[in-house]
C-alpha cells in the first residue's frame, strides 16, 4: 500500500511522511507572517509622527496586522490538518497487511 517516494535530497519518504514534511514550513511561515508588521508598530507612536496621515496609517496598520494574523492562523490550521492526515496514514499503514 505504501509506495516510498525518492527525493533527490534525502531518504525515501512514505505517503505518511510527506504531509509531516509539508507541515513544518507552514508552521514556520505562520510565525513569520503573523509577526511581519510587529517592527513597524514599534515606530508608530505620537513622538514619531502625528496628524491625519499618522491616524490613517495606524488604522490601516491595525487592519493589516489582523489580516496577517488571520493568514498565520490559517497556515497553522493547515499544518495541523497535514499532521492529522499523516497520523491517519500511519495508522492505515500499520493496520494494512
Amino acid at each position: 500500500l505504501a509506495v516510498p517516494v525518492q527525493l533527490p535530497y534525502g531518504p525515501p519518504m512514505t505517503p505518511a511522511d510527506e504531509p509531516d514534511a509539508l507541515a513544518h514550513p507552514l508552521d514556520a511561515g505562520a510565525g513569520t507572517v503573523g509577526a511581519a508588521l510587529d517592527p513597524v508598530v514599534a515606530h508608530h507612536r505620537p513622538d514619531v509622527w502625528q496628524g491625519a496621515r499618522a491616524t490613517r496609517f495606524g488604522q490601516e496598520l491595525v487592519e493589516q496586522r489582523a489580516w496577517l494574523r488571520a493568514a498565520a492562523d490559517q497556515l497553522t490550521v493547515d499544518a495541523r490538518l497535514l499532521r492529522a492526515r499523516a497520523a491517519l496514514l500511519r495508522t492505515a499503514q500499520a493496520l494494512s497487511p
